[in-house]
Protein backbone atom coordinates (compact mmCIF):
# COMPACT_ATOMS: atom_id res chain seq x y z
CA UNK A 1 0.00 0.00 0.00
CA UNK A 2 3.07 2.66 -0.01
CA UNK A 3 4.77 1.79 -3.59
CA UNK A 4 4.84 5.51 -4.52
CA UNK A 5 7.38 5.59 -1.22
CA UNK A 6 10.66 7.21 -1.88
CA UNK A 7 12.54 4.63 -1.43
CA UNK A 8 11.40 2.91 -4.55
CA UNK A 9 11.51 6.33 -6.28
CA UNK A 10 15.45 6.39 -5.60
CA UNK A 11 15.82 2.60 -6.89
CA UNK A 12 14.23 3.53 -10.29
CA UNK A 13 16.32 6.84 -10.32
CA UNK A 14 19.39 4.44 -9.67
CA UNK A 15 18.38 2.23 -12.25
CA UNK A 16 18.23 4.97 -14.97
CA UNK A 17 21.84 6.23 -14.24
CA UNK A 18 23.32 2.91 -14.37
CA UNK A 19 21.33 2.40 -18.12
CA UNK A 20 23.30 5.57 -18.91
CA UNK A 21 26.33 4.20 -18.29
CA UNK A 22 25.78 0.39 -19.87
CA UNK A 23 24.61 2.03 -23.07
CA UNK A 24 27.76 4.61 -22.75
CA UNK A 25 30.13 1.77 -22.41
CA UNK A 26 28.07 -0.72 -24.71
CA UNK A 27 27.25 -3.63 -22.43
CA UNK A 28 23.61 -3.17 -23.95
CA UNK A 29 22.20 -2.19 -27.26
CA UNK A 30 20.20 0.83 -27.67
CA UNK A 31 17.18 -1.28 -28.42
CA UNK A 32 17.42 -2.90 -24.81
CA UNK A 33 18.38 0.02 -23.47
CA UNK A 34 15.00 1.94 -25.12
CA UNK A 35 12.91 -0.69 -23.55
CA UNK A 36 14.39 -0.82 -20.03
CA UNK A 37 14.49 2.98 -19.57
CA UNK A 38 10.59 2.99 -20.99
CA UNK A 39 9.72 0.19 -18.11
CA UNK A 40 11.53 2.50 -15.88
CA UNK A 41 9.91 5.50 -16.62
CA UNK A 42 6.43 3.91 -17.02
CA UNK A 43 6.80 2.46 -13.51
CA UNK A 44 8.35 6.08 -11.94
CA UNK A 45 5.03 7.39 -13.13
CA UNK A 46 2.66 4.79 -12.53
CA UNK A 47 4.71 5.47 -8.74
CA UNK A 48 4.10 9.12 -8.88
CA UNK A 49 0.17 8.77 -10.11
CA UNK A 50 -0.50 6.67 -6.91
CA UNK A 51 1.26 9.52 -4.67
CA UNK A 52 -0.38 12.52 -6.28
CA UNK A 53 -3.89 10.81 -5.88
CA UNK A 54 -2.94 10.44 -2.33
CA UNK A 55 -1.41 13.52 -1.11
CA UNK A 56 -1.94 16.10 -4.23
CA UNK A 57 1.68 17.94 -5.17
CA UNK A 58 4.26 15.98 -4.52
CA UNK A 59 8.61 16.86 -4.90
CA UNK A 60 9.63 15.63 -8.16
CA UNK A 61 12.89 13.60 -7.87
CA UNK A 62 14.25 12.55 -10.91
CA UNK A 63 18.18 11.80 -9.53
CA UNK A 64 19.44 9.48 -7.30
CA UNK A 65 20.66 12.50 -5.71
CA UNK A 66 23.53 10.79 -4.02
CA UNK A 67 26.15 13.70 -5.05
CA UNK A 68 23.44 16.49 -3.10
CA UNK A 69 25.11 15.40 0.52
CA UNK A 70 27.95 17.98 1.21
CA UNK A 71 28.40 17.50 4.65
CA UNK A 72 26.76 20.50 5.55
CA UNK A 73 23.63 21.47 5.32
CA UNK A 74 22.79 19.27 2.67
CA UNK A 75 20.57 21.44 0.86
CA UNK A 76 20.56 19.78 -2.08
CA UNK A 77 18.48 17.02 -0.54
CA UNK A 78 15.40 19.17 -0.02
CA UNK A 79 13.54 19.42 -2.90
CA UNK A 80 10.23 21.82 -3.08
CA UNK A 81 6.65 20.35 -3.70
CA UNK A 82 5.43 20.45 -7.16
CA UNK A 83 1.75 22.16 -7.86
CA UNK A 84 -0.54 19.38 -8.38
CA UNK A 85 -1.23 20.28 -11.78
CA UNK A 86 2.88 19.98 -12.43
CA UNK A 87 2.90 17.15 -10.97
CA UNK A 88 0.08 15.89 -13.26
CA UNK A 89 1.84 17.58 -16.13
CA UNK A 90 5.23 15.61 -15.32
CA UNK A 91 3.16 12.34 -14.65
CA UNK A 92 1.60 12.64 -18.49
CA UNK A 93 5.23 13.72 -19.88
CA UNK A 94 7.12 10.85 -18.49
CA UNK A 95 4.33 8.66 -20.31
CA UNK A 96 4.49 10.35 -23.75
CA UNK A 97 8.31 9.39 -23.67
CA UNK A 98 8.04 6.18 -22.55
CA UNK A 99 5.63 5.33 -24.73
CA UNK A 100 8.10 6.30 -27.35
CA UNK A 101 10.55 4.00 -25.99
CA UNK A 102 8.44 1.05 -25.46
CA UNK A 103 8.28 -1.38 -28.03
CA UNK A 104 4.66 -1.98 -28.91
CA UNK A 105 5.48 -6.21 -28.04
CA UNK A 106 7.59 -6.71 -25.00
CA UNK A 107 9.82 -9.57 -25.25
CA UNK A 108 10.42 -9.85 -21.77
CA UNK A 109 7.06 -10.90 -21.70
CA UNK A 110 3.28 -10.04 -22.31
CA UNK A 111 2.94 -8.97 -18.57
CA UNK A 112 5.31 -6.35 -18.60
CA UNK A 113 4.50 -3.05 -19.98
CA UNK A 114 5.14 -1.80 -23.32
CA UNK A 115 3.98 0.73 -25.74
CA UNK A 116 0.51 0.68 -25.38
CA UNK A 117 1.14 0.27 -21.12
CA UNK A 118 2.21 3.40 -20.95
CA UNK A 119 -0.59 5.14 -23.34
CA UNK A 120 -3.58 2.93 -21.31
CA UNK A 121 -2.34 4.58 -17.77
CA UNK A 122 -1.73 7.89 -19.29
CA UNK A 123 -5.48 7.79 -20.24
CA UNK A 124 -5.97 6.30 -16.19
CA UNK A 125 -4.22 10.06 -15.22
CA UNK A 126 -5.40 11.77 -17.57
CA UNK A 127 -9.19 11.06 -16.87
CA UNK A 128 -8.18 11.41 -13.21
CA UNK A 129 -6.67 15.01 -13.57
CA UNK A 130 -9.99 15.76 -15.84
CA UNK A 131 -12.19 14.75 -13.23
CA UNK A 132 -10.45 16.49 -10.19
CA UNK A 133 -10.55 19.89 -11.99
CA UNK A 134 -13.85 19.82 -13.25
CA UNK A 135 -15.42 18.91 -10.22
CA UNK A 136 -13.07 20.62 -7.49
CA UNK A 137 -16.14 22.86 -6.71
CA UNK A 138 -17.92 20.28 -5.55
CA UNK A 139 -16.10 19.51 -2.29
CA UNK A 140 -13.39 22.01 -2.26
CA UNK A 141 -10.98 22.23 0.79
CA UNK A 142 -10.06 24.78 2.61
CA UNK A 143 -8.16 28.25 1.56
CA UNK A 144 -6.88 28.70 4.46
CA UNK A 145 -4.49 25.61 4.00
CA UNK A 146 -0.66 26.74 2.64
CA UNK A 147 -1.32 23.73 0.63
CA UNK A 148 -4.72 24.84 -1.25
CA UNK A 149 -3.33 28.46 -1.33
CA UNK A 150 -0.02 27.43 -2.94
CA UNK A 151 -1.74 25.53 -5.17
CA UNK A 152 -0.47 22.27 -3.93
CA UNK A 153 -3.81 20.62 -3.37
CA UNK A 154 -5.79 22.36 -6.07
CA UNK A 155 -7.15 21.83 -9.41
CA UNK A 156 -9.22 24.14 -11.82
CA UNK A 157 -12.64 23.53 -13.49
CA UNK A 158 -9.99 25.30 -16.43
CA UNK A 159 -7.72 22.66 -16.69
CA UNK A 160 -10.28 19.86 -17.39
CA UNK A 161 -10.44 20.40 -21.37
CA UNK A 162 -6.84 19.89 -21.86
CA UNK A 163 -7.04 16.70 -19.72
CA UNK A 164 -10.09 15.37 -21.17
CA UNK A 165 -8.25 15.60 -24.91
CA UNK A 166 -5.44 13.98 -23.38
CA UNK A 167 -7.21 10.80 -22.77
CA UNK A 168 -9.25 11.09 -26.32
CA UNK A 169 -5.48 11.05 -27.45
CA UNK A 170 -3.88 8.01 -25.72
CA UNK A 171 -7.17 6.05 -25.99
CA UNK A 172 -7.31 6.69 -29.57
CA UNK A 173 -3.94 5.44 -30.02
CA UNK A 174 -4.51 1.92 -28.44
CA UNK A 175 -7.82 1.29 -30.30
CA UNK A 176 -6.27 3.12 -34.15
CA UNK A 177 -3.52 -0.61 -32.89
CA UNK A 178 -5.72 -2.95 -33.49
CA UNK A 179 -4.34 -4.87 -30.83
CA UNK A 180 -6.48 -5.06 -28.26
CA UNK A 181 -10.50 -5.72 -27.87
CA UNK A 182 -12.98 -5.65 -25.61
CA UNK A 183 -13.11 -9.58 -24.23
CA UNK A 184 -16.12 -11.46 -25.95
CA UNK A 185 -16.56 -9.11 -28.11
CA UNK A 186 -20.67 -8.29 -28.13
CA UNK A 187 -22.65 -11.20 -26.55
CA UNK A 188 -25.61 -12.97 -28.06
CA UNK A 189 -27.36 -13.98 -25.01
CA UNK A 190 -27.43 -13.22 -21.51
CA UNK A 191 -25.36 -16.79 -20.78
CA UNK A 192 -22.95 -15.37 -23.16
CA UNK A 193 -22.71 -12.71 -21.29
CA UNK A 194 -22.26 -13.84 -17.42
CA UNK A 195 -19.45 -16.60 -19.38
CA UNK A 196 -17.48 -13.58 -20.68
CA UNK A 197 -17.36 -11.76 -17.29
CA UNK A 198 -16.57 -14.60 -15.63
CA UNK A 199 -13.65 -15.74 -18.24
CA UNK A 200 -12.38 -12.21 -18.28
CA UNK A 201 -11.66 -12.36 -14.58
CA UNK A 202 -10.71 -15.88 -14.03
CA UNK A 203 -7.86 -16.22 -17.54
CA UNK A 204 -5.98 -13.03 -17.86
CA UNK A 205 -6.72 -11.63 -21.59
CA UNK A 206 -3.72 -10.35 -23.18
CA UNK A 207 -6.59 -8.88 -25.47
CA UNK A 208 -8.31 -6.85 -23.14
CA UNK A 209 -4.99 -6.13 -20.65
CA UNK A 210 -2.45 -4.05 -21.21
CA UNK A 211 -0.60 -4.37 -18.20
CA UNK A 212 -1.31 -7.45 -15.62
CA UNK A 213 0.53 -8.59 -11.82
CA UNK A 214 1.93 -12.35 -12.19
CA UNK A 215 2.35 -14.46 -9.73
CA UNK A 216 4.09 -17.01 -11.96
CA UNK A 217 7.65 -15.73 -13.44
CA UNK A 218 5.77 -13.03 -15.97
CA UNK A 219 3.51 -15.84 -17.01
CA UNK A 220 -0.66 -15.54 -16.59
CA UNK A 221 -1.94 -17.47 -14.24
CA UNK A 222 -5.35 -17.74 -13.22
CA UNK A 223 -4.99 -14.98 -10.67
CA UNK A 224 -3.37 -12.29 -11.28
CA UNK A 225 -4.20 -10.61 -7.88
CA UNK A 226 -8.22 -10.75 -7.97
CA UNK A 227 -8.53 -13.13 -5.11
CA UNK A 228 -9.44 -9.95 -3.00
CA UNK A 229 -12.46 -9.24 -5.36
CA UNK A 230 -14.15 -11.69 -7.00
CA UNK A 231 -17.54 -12.91 -4.76
CA UNK A 232 -16.14 -15.75 -2.00
CA UNK A 233 -17.71 -18.87 -3.33
CA UNK A 234 -15.86 -18.35 -6.82
CA UNK A 235 -12.19 -17.69 -5.68
CA UNK A 236 -9.43 -19.48 -3.39
CA UNK A 237 -6.66 -17.54 -1.90
CA UNK A 238 -6.15 -15.47 1.22
CA UNK A 239 -9.21 -12.99 1.86
CA UNK A 240 -11.45 -13.93 -0.53
CA UNK A 241 -14.26 -11.52 -1.73
CA UNK A 242 -13.05 -8.33 0.93
CA UNK A 243 -13.09 -6.25 -2.03
CA UNK A 244 -15.73 -7.34 -4.54
CA UNK A 245 -19.27 -5.41 -5.10
CA UNK A 246 -22.33 -5.70 -3.34
CA UNK A 247 -25.87 -6.03 -4.44
CA UNK A 248 -26.61 -2.61 -3.56
CA UNK A 249 -24.25 -1.40 -5.96
CA UNK A 250 -24.30 -3.68 -8.66
CA UNK A 251 -28.34 -2.83 -8.93
CA UNK A 252 -27.35 0.64 -9.08
CA UNK A 253 -26.11 -0.09 -12.75
CA UNK A 254 -27.03 -0.98 -16.22
CA UNK A 255 -28.43 -4.81 -16.64
CA UNK A 256 -29.13 -7.25 -19.16
CA UNK A 257 -32.36 -8.24 -18.24
CA UNK A 258 -35.31 -7.75 -19.70
CA UNK A 259 -38.72 -5.77 -18.28
CA UNK A 260 -40.56 -9.33 -17.65
CA UNK A 261 -37.59 -10.36 -16.13
CA UNK A 262 -37.28 -7.92 -12.66
CA UNK A 263 -40.04 -7.66 -9.87
CA UNK A 264 -39.87 -4.09 -8.29
CA UNK A 265 -40.78 -4.08 -4.47
CA UNK A 266 -39.24 -1.28 -3.15
CA UNK A 267 -36.01 -1.69 -5.03
CA UNK A 268 -35.65 -3.57 -8.67
CA UNK A 269 -34.93 -7.28 -7.98
CA UNK A 270 -32.70 -8.47 -10.56
CA UNK A 271 -33.28 -12.03 -11.68
CA UNK A 272 -30.87 -13.73 -14.48
CA UNK A 273 -31.92 -17.05 -15.57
Amino acid sequence: NSWWNYTQMRSINKFLEALDSAVEKKIITQDNYNTYKGEALFIRAYCYFGGVTVYGGMPIVETSLDDKYDGKGNEGLYIPRSTEKATYDWILAQLDEAAKLLPEVNNGGNMRANKYSALGLQTRVALQAASISKYWDRKPLNSAYVAVARDLTKMKAEYADAYYAKVIEAAGKIMESGKYSLYGGVPASIAAAKDNLINLFQSYQFTEGLFGRSYNSGSATTGNGIQTRGPNQHVDGYLVGTGSATLNIADEYDYYASATDRKVAGRQIITLN
